[in-house]
């Protein structure tokens, strides 16, 4: 990796540790949007973010929990591989939407028995406004 997207790299992670992943996964998810070849066993991974086996299987879980990667097995290879595929961000955001409508749902349920709690109501409205707003979305971005 030249110095160019090395500096690149960092200011990646960096901003994914800013939004809220942890260093570790923060690395893991930038190797695997800029590694050639797309699909990297977890051995391979370790030792390019020079991360230990176990930061780097809790980071492989998470991703994969949150659809961002996808886990294959290639026939005479007892080994996962990993891989972000350029979809991979959709499935995430469908995956987080169906979180957001679960929220709406407890939400409106905890209104229900506290109708006055202020918290409560703004939490439903936030995440009733959000989901119909990335529903939208992805409804533009399926339809180009």
């Amino acid at each position: 990796m030249n110095n160019e997207l090395k500096a690149y790299s960092e200011s990646l992670v960096k901003v994914y540790i800013e939004s809220g992943l942890t260093n570790s996964t923060a690395r893991v998810l930038v190797y695997l949007t800029l590694c050639e070849p797309t699909s990297q066993a977890a051995t391979s991974i370790q030792q390019h973010v020079s991360l230990s086996a176990g930061s780097v299987s809790t980071a492989l879980n998470l991703l994969l929990r949150s659809g961002l990667i996808i886990r294959t097995k290639s026939s005479g290879d007892k080994r996962y591989f990993y891989e972000l595929e350029s979809e991979s961000w959709q499935r995430s955001v469908m995956q987080r939407l169906v979180s957001v409508d679960h929220l709406v749902h407890i939400a409106d349920k905890g209104i229900k028995l506290a109708p006055d709690n202020k918290r409560l109501i703004a939490m439903y409205e936030m995440y009733s406004f959000f989901g119909l707003e990335l529903k939208e979305m992805m409804k533009r971005i399926n339809h180009t």
